[in-house]
């Protein structure tokens, strides 16, 4: 809570789903935020939606965003407070627009679960999409049991995720030859 952004690098079934679910309550209770979008892939849905059921009853609902891109765009606009919104990787980047319309809308705190997946150093959909939504929210958590799976260069935009100005990784190359050295 006193970082603001965060990272929890934890071995799987560690708790930290549960353990962010605190903090989103806790930021929600307080006015912080309004509504929390998690973006991961599709198995971590179920794990959230039985989490936010067990752990934040009466203070958080689950809502899972799929569908045509008609249904989606119905989804976004009946977002409400206290929320928290399940999207995939794939729906982030195809639907970057509307939900950046969400987190204009919003207080949002943005969780990006099972971030090594946004590993990418250079190029892709996802992390630049992801990226964006970043600079928008009001607060930043990636999750991962893996958040290095090939190379120092996979924290990249990860860290990116959490300060989207650069401040902790600098321009990609100097980190390229930091993470070298």
């Amino acid at each position: 809570l006193t970082a603001i952004n965060s990272a929890n690098f934890s071995v799987p079934g560690s708790g930290k789903t549960a353990t962010t679910l605190a903090a989103a309550a806790t930021h929600v209770a307080t006015g912080t935020v309004d509504v929390v979008v998690v973006v991961g892939p599709l198995s971590c849905f179920r794990p959230w939606e039985d989490e936010v059921r067990t752990a934040t009853p009466n203070v958080l609902t689950a809502k899972r965003v799929r569908g045509t891109a008609s249904q989606r765009r119905n989804a976004y606009r009946a977002i409400q407070p206290r929320e928290v919104v399940l999207v995939s990787y794939g729906t982030a980047a195809a639907d970057r627009l509307a939900l950046l319309e969400v987190f204009r809308q919003y207080r949002v705190m943005l969780v990006v679960d099972e971030s090594h997946r946004v590993k990418r150093f250079r190029g892709g959909t996802w992390a630049p999409a992801l990226l964006e939504l970043a600079g928008c929210a009001r607060i930043r958590t990636v999750l991962s049991g893996t958040p290095m799976p090939q190379s120092g260069r996979d924290l990249y935009t990860q860290l990116n995720i959490l300060w989207p100005g650069g401040e902790l990784t600098g321009p990609r190359d100097l980190f390229a030859s930091r993470v070298e050295k």
